[in-house]
């Protein structure tokens, strides 16, 4: 009996270690599903959180980008051709319309100024403007000679601006621009371009009448019916002579006549009763006059950016002007004898004496300009058949060889290799357009 209480022991022991064995189990591998379910909610969790952080970051990056191209391409210096199609009636063939570009985030400093007669925009000319911003401002100023100045004095009549942010800056477009007599930004000479001088109209003193002048411009006429008092204003002006129905009727009539330069006057009368009075005005009254008769009008301007992938403009060290005008050597054996004189000739381009240019390439033409914002090119080169390459020997020193078919060639260094590069790829883009064309 004990031998068999004790076998049923065993078992009871053995079956009640195998239901803990198989809940321990159990547990075991509740713990290990709810280990994985948890993970895989925290990893989806954390996911969800990343990607929307990496969203938010991406919107973020985004928008400064957006603001960093939109602050590039408006800071990025385009080659502009302004056009004027209409202008005010009433101006001279002699009179001068002026171009300034002002920079306003430096205090109104006038960058560029071109001049030209209303004959020659007439005549379809056009203003060339290497190199502008859409920070700058485009200031239009109507400009007439002094006639008592022997031709060195010019008179600031009219102004308008436009103001290139705020237009369509890489669009070409007309504009609709109305004439203002209020001066804002007026051209100014800075580096000794210009021979004359732009002054300011002056408004004219305005003179206080006095009581013994009035009673002295007061003119008594005699009429049919009685007498007519004819006085003058308090300006001084003219005299303006005035009458009745019934003395109208009976004859005595008092006509003005308007002339440029000078008020109108009072004729007399059939019966030699009238007085006559007339005053010429001041070339400065004349030219007030002038002004205000312009104030409200409109002029018509076409802005025309070229495309800024074939035309470039930037700072670029080259050979100087005594160099570039040199003409090229037509004796092939010459040019076998000067070889190694050319070889040291070119790297003095470099290493020796240099100019600093402000480069503009438009439609395969280089136009060497002394410095940003002289009025008229030093030189004209033209490149459509010319060979333009960085040159590998001077790679540190982002230098661009231009060879001429004529055998010439220029080394010029830009300032970085993204604007040789840009320089390069601008003129064999192109030629490749011009042969394509």
């Amino acid at each position: 009996n004990c031998r068999h209480d004790i076998k049923n022991d065993e078992e009871f022991f053995d079956r009640l270690h195998g239901k803990l064995a198989e809940s321990r189990r159990f547990v075991l591998a509740v713990r290990v599903v709810a280990r994985k379910i948890l993970a895989y909610v925290e990893r989806h969790r954390f996911k969800k959180l990343r990607k929307g952080l990496i969203l938010i970051q991406s919107c973020i990056r985004r928008r400064r980008a957006k603001r960093w191209l939109f602050f590039l391409r408006r800071n990025a210096i385009r080659v502009v051709i302004l056009n004027f199609m209409d202008l005010p009636p009433g101006l001279l063939r002699t009179d001068i319309v002026c171009i300034t570009c002002v920079d306003t985030m430096k205090h109104g400093q006038q960058i560029f100024r071109f001049d030209k007669t209303v004959e020659a925009i007439e005549a379809k000319e056009a203003f060339f403007v290497p190199g502008i911003s859409a920070l700058m401002t485009i200031v239009i100023s109507i400009l007439r000679l002094d006639e008592h100045s022997a031709g060195t004095v010019y008179y600031n009549l009219c102004q308008t601006q436009l103001s290139v942010r705020d237009g369509d800056y890489t669009e070409k477009r007309p504009y609709n621009l109305s004439l203002s007599k209020n001066i804002t930004w007026a051209p100014v000479d800075t580096r000794g371009d210009y021979h004359y001088h732009i002054e300011k109209i002056k408004a004219p003193a305005k003179k206080k009448a006095s009581a013994t002048e009035d009673a002295a411009n007061s003119v008594d006429v005699k009429g049919g019916g009685g007498l007519e008092s004819v006085s003058r204003g308090r300006s001084g002006s003219a005299l303006i002579a005035t009458a009745d129905a019934k003395a109208e009727s009976k004859g005595l009539a008092h006509t003005t006549s308007p002339h440029k330069g000078e008020l109108a006057e009072a004729k007399p009368t059939a019966s030699g009763s009238g007085v006559v009075a007339e005053r010429k005005l001041s070339p400065m009254e004349v030219l007030s006059e002038q002004s205000m008769a312009l104030n409200g009008q409109k002029i018509r301007m076409y802005y025309r950016p070229l495309n800024p992938i074939s035309s470039v403009c930037l700072l670029a060290s080259g050979p100087p002007l005594e160099d570039l005008r040199k003409p090229a050597e037509t004796d092939l054996r010459l040019l076998a004898l000067k070889k190694v004189e050319d070889t040291a000739k070119l790297k003095s381009m470099v290493e020796g004496r240099t100019t600093l240019w402000w480069l503009v390439c438009s439609r395969l033409k280089l136009y060497f300009f002394q410095y940003h914002g002289d009025p008229k090119p030093r030189l004209v080169a033209d490149v459509a058949h010319a060979n333009v390459e960085i040159d590998p020997q001077y790679m540190h020193r982002c230098v661009v060889k231009i060879r001429h078919a004529d055998k010439r060639e220029w080394l010029l260094e830009f300032e970085d290799f993204k604007k040789a590069l840009k320089f390069e790829f601008a003129v064999n883009e192109s030629q490749a357009a011009s042969k394509t064309e």
